[in-house]
């Protein structure tokens, strides 16, 4: 096998010459600076013999972890580089490989080259160059300052050569052996640079372009002649002219200044072709072999890695919204099955809302009922009983008054009191009763009912009350004057503890067979929807006098607005029945 060591084929100078530049030892020296990771194996076997330090540090092993180890142990895909060295072994041409590496979360790719590695005996081995996209940055660089060194040894090499031609004129045997190796070891220096796996190129200082490597040419397969053409005229048959002259710009000043570049990632469309292409790319300034500064340049195209980069992209872009969209569908699904159940559960709720809402106006229905009649039995006791018999008790005090002596003053005064206490209770009893039940409503009608409670109203509130009535109202059936009498109680008494009005109006009249009932204030108004809807007493009498209309088959209606105060109407039908529509709003 052939390990780099075995490059360092030192020969002994004859006496009294110098010995000529060591190229195998350059070589070797330049193998070992080199930034591209390099590695011998065996023919057979795949033994490794030689790791670079680059190699060693994209592996993360020394080198005696290295050595002798099989190179399919030490590759993300072992399979495709044992094939690709067994080719190359069995054909004695380089090849170049390049794979995913599927530990990595991102996309990273790994590129091989290799070569074969020829002694007088044929092939013993190969070589392996390794490139990890991740590290094709850091490679580039280091590869040029190995190149750099590589040309400051060369013009040594060139210093000692002017020196060996004078020693060798006298001795001229001496001289051709001493050629003859150097152009073994200068064809074997050229055959490493040949056969890197970038791209490189050197424009001399009179910016012509004096040397290609094989990777390098088919960038500029369109440029005839190649070698020693002005470089500004090959850019510009290559590249647009703003691209062109750009990058010729660059190259002076690097080969004025030796300030080296490194281009960021460069996308042009190239003029020859119309292809758009992705190269990095950077130039140095070195001495080439003439003594003379140059520009070498060192580049990879990178456009199918780039294309494959963003197929991946794209792929992974479309695998996440293929996963969020199948998460949506899921989650629609959960959402539209949960809205059908909860549909289905509020239509049970609203069916049995709507039952324990019917049996809840029934029974307010029925407890209405049975406290009016407990109103009537009430009143009726109060006034039968309880009143007659303070005005009993009131006459036994007058005759008790009427017979104690002129002189007991004391006890006259005291009768007279407790007589105008006794005349206060039945007024208080009275008005309780009346309050309760009003005996005028069941003897005389709602007519005078409706007289009585306002005319009193009116007198203890010190309010204006407008009242007219329609005569024929008396022929409703009882429970419907009650139930006109009971809301015009109500409405009243709202009116005189919220609305503080000066003036009401209440108006009885017959509108197409329905018993219509209005009552006006000009007091303060409130929102109707508000007060029904909030949980506060004052609604407690609006619903309670809407329950009594609706017991009857009739309708209620209340507006208020800003200054215009309130308006209460209560429409009921004459018969029985409940009316077909509502009657026509009063203007």
């Amino acid at each position: 096998m052939l390990d780099p060591a075995s490059l360092n084929m030192k020969t002994k100078p004859a006496s009294g010459f110098s010995q000529p530049p060591d190229l195998a030892g350059l070589c070797q020296a330049i193998t070992e600076q080199a930034p591209l990771p390099m590695a011998t194996v065996e023919k057979f076997g795949h033994i490794v013999r030689y790791a670079n330090p680059a190699f060693c540090h994209l592996m993360g092993k020394s080198m005696k972890h290295l050595v002798g180890k099989p190179i399919n142990k030490l590759l993300p895909q072992k399979d495709a580089c044992v094939t690709l060295i067994k080719r190359v072994a069995r054909t004695g041409k380089p090849e170049s490989y390049t794979e995913k590496d599927p530990s990595k979360p991102h996309p990273v790719f790994w590129s091989y080259t290799i070569w074969p590695v020829m002694e007088e005996a044929g092939l013993v081995g190969v070589m392996i160059q390794v490139i990890e996209s991740a590290q094709a940055h850091d490679a580039t660089v280091a590869m040029n300052e190995a190149l750099v060194l590589g040309s400051l040894r060369q013009h040594e090499l060139t210093a000692a050569a002017e020196n060996l031609n004078a020693q060798l004129q006298t001795e001229i045997i001496e001289r051709q052996q001493a050629e003859d190796r150097l152009r073994r070891k200068d064809a074997l220096f050229t055959a490493l640079v040949e056969q890197a796996p970038v791209g490189v190129y050197v424009v001399d200082a009179q910016f012509r372009l004096q040397q290609v490597n094989s990777t390098a040419l088919p960038v500029f397969k369109n440029v005839q002649p190649l070698i020693g053409r002005d470089f500004s005229e090959i850019l510009q048959t290559v590249w647009p002219p703003r691209v062109a002259d750009r990058v010729a710009r660059r190259f002076r000043h690097t080969l004025k200044t030796g300030e080296p570049y490194q281009s960021p990632e460069f996308t042009e469309r190239r003029r020859d072709t119309g292809v758009e292409e992705v190269y990095e790319w950077q130039i140095q300034r070195v001495t080439v072999p003439a003594g003379e500064y140059g520009v070498v340049c060192f580049f990879n195209n990178v456009t199918e890695r780039k294309r494959l980069e963003a197929i991946q992209r794209r792929m992974n872009l479309l695998a996440a919204k293929n996963e969020r969209a199948v998460l949506e569908i899921a989650r629609r699904r959960i959402v539209e099955k949960s809205l059908r159940q909860s549909e289905l559960a509020q239509r049970e709720l609203l069916v049995e809302a709507r039952e324990l809402h019917a049996q809840l106006r029934q029974l307010t229905r029925q407890l209405i009922t049975v406290q009016e009649e407990e109103r009537k039995a009430i009143s009726r006791a109060l006034h039968d009983e309880v009143m007659q018999t303070l005005v009993s008790i009131n006459l036994e005090l007058s005759v008790l008054g009427n017979g104690v002596a002129p002189q007991d003053q004391t006890l006259k005064t005291k009768i007279a009191h407790t007589q105008q206490l006794v005349e206060n209770s039945v007024l208080a009893v009275h008005q309780f009763a009346r309050d309760l039940r009003p005996t005028v409503l069941d003897d005389f009608g709602l007519i005078p009912a409706l007289h009585a409670y306002t005319k009193d109203l009116a007198a203890r509130r010190k309010i204006a009350i407008e009242l007219t009535v329609f005569a024929g109202v008396e022929a409703l059936e009882n429970a419907k004057r009650t139930v006109l009498f009971r809301v015009a109680q109500e409405a009243l008494t709202n009116i005189i503890r919220h609305a503080h009005a000066t003036r009401i109006k209440i108006g009885v009249t017959d509108i197409s067979g329905v018993i219509r009932m209005e009552i006006s204030d000009n007091g303060k108004s409130f929102h109707v929807d508000q007060i029904l809807l909030a949980k506060n007493p004052q609604r407690l009498g609006l619903i309670g006098m809407k329950e009594r209309i609706e017991m009857v088959g009739g309708c209620l209606t209340i507006k208020s607005a800003p200054g215009t105060g309130t308006l209460v109407r209560a429409d009921i039908p004459f018969s029985s029945e409940k009316p077909q529509k509502r009657p026509p709003p009063s203007p």
